[in-house]
């Protein structure tokens, strides 16, 4: 099911314009200015919450079941699918910084410094990894019968409810980073 990859797609480029932000606001904190600590937080919010609840999950089950048809590309798979919760730990950590400072906690600078440019650096590279080396695996390889059961899967953990007030969230919180980042209309 292409269409999928195409979704997972289209999710990075909008990580990537979000890791931007990020990596604009970390740019103006890292030259002595004081960064929109507020946008920082809202993306790394959304980052951390619309991945990991709804992009990851998915792709970890295509990725698992790309390895099963073919076990040469477990190692790649499960490398994969370990990056999704490093990438969560460090996002987690990178919100908890940027909290401390909004409560005006005494929050050491590298640490928002270089794990800001960190998550953005190892998000990014995982996003090309996946691209690169099973997005085009997984659409070769799996069938409609194995996306169905990834849906299955997902509904089962994802209740709609959840599901529906997550996305009415996140859209709010897209127009309030565009309006802050002055990015879209």
């Amino acid at each position: 099911m292409t269409d999928r990859i195409v979704r997972w797609r289209q999710d990075h480029d909008n990580f990537a314009q979000l890791l931007g932000i990020l990596e604009r606001q970390l740019d103006v904190f890292n030259d002595g200015g004081r960064p929109n600590y507020r946008l920082m937080l809202d993306v790394m919010h959304y980052m951390i919450h619309y991945p990991d609840g709804l992009h990851c999950p998915a792709e970890d089950l295509a990725f698992a079941k790309v390895a099963e048809v073919d076990p040469s590309l477990r190692p790649v798979a499960d490398a994969l699918i370990e990056e999704h919760h490093s990438l969560l730990e460090k996002g987690e950590a990178l919100v908890q910084h940027l909290e401390g400072v909004l409560n005006d906690e005494f929050v050491e600078r590298k640490l928002i410094a270089l794990g800001g440019l960190e998550y953005a650096l190892c998000f990014r590279r995982h996003m090309h990894r996946e691209e690169e080396e099973l997005f085009p695996t997984v659409a070769k390889c799996l069938r409609g019968e194995d996306w169905a059961e990834i849906d299955r899967v997902i509904a089962l953990r994802d209740a709609p409810m959840y599901t529906q007030t997550m996305m009415v969230g996140f859209s709010a919180l897209r127009h309030r980073i565009a309006a802050d980042a002055r990015i879209l209309p």
